[in-house]
């Protein structure tokens, strides 16, 4: 149905309103995002018209996208890409429900090792290289969307982590090391900023 090969995706569902002022589940759509070129889809996944409901949401190239994750509901991602100079750059996607072809794309300053989203997309949660205790290691911050007011909540001198956001948890974890080797988990809650 779609020849070139996606970073992410997200489910949406659509429902429809009967007369009777109740919402009916009307078909499942299918949001992803094209790793070449950055560009948004959209695609009814109901059988008879996956192939003909291909719409794109975006006109803007971003190309060279590394990791992308969808907010849960699909209304939001945040996408990593590499820059012209070769640094990792990070940018947040919204989406608005009536319209998503008018998606607004947030550019957010720094350049990071990893981002999560929150499950509602109203959050971030950032992991930025930098020197702790005097040794290199990584600064976790927390950002409230979409006003973009950060909060440093995390700091470690392991220096090769990643992060992922599900639930009300975010999951610090140190990336595959040698075999054999232990690694290092680091589990919160953001409304508790304790890790």
């Amino acid at each position: 149905v779609f020849g070139e090969p996606i970073v992410a995706y997200g489910i949406i569902e659509r429902f429809a309103t009967t007369t009777k002022a109740t919402s009916t589940p009307l078909a499942p759509f299918v949001r992803f995002i094209e790793r070449k070129t950055g560009h948004v889809y959209e695609m009814d996944m109901t059988w008879e018209k996956r192939s003909e409901s291909l719409t794109r949401l975006s006109n803007t190239t971003i190309p060279a996208i590394q990791h992308a994750h969808f907010a849960d509901s699909a209304s939001a991602a945040v996408i990593q890409y590499v820059d012209d100079e070769g640094l990792a750059r990070t940018a947040l996607l919204t989406f608005p429900e009536k319209n998503p072809k008018d998606m607004k794309i947030q550019f957010i300053e720094g350049t990071f090792a990893d981002v999560a989203l929150s499950p509602l997309g109203n959050e971030l949660f950032l992991l930025e290289h930098a020197t702790v205790q005097g040794t290199d290691g990584v600064r976790g911050y927390l950002m409230t969307l979409p006003q973009g007011t950060r909060k440093e909540v995390f700091s470690s001198t392991l220096h090769d982590l990643a992060v992922s956001w599900h639930g009300t948890t975010i999951y610090i974890y140190e990336r595959a090391g040698a075999i054999g080797q232990g690694g290092v988990l680091f589990a919160a809650n953001p409304r508790w900023l304790i890790f």
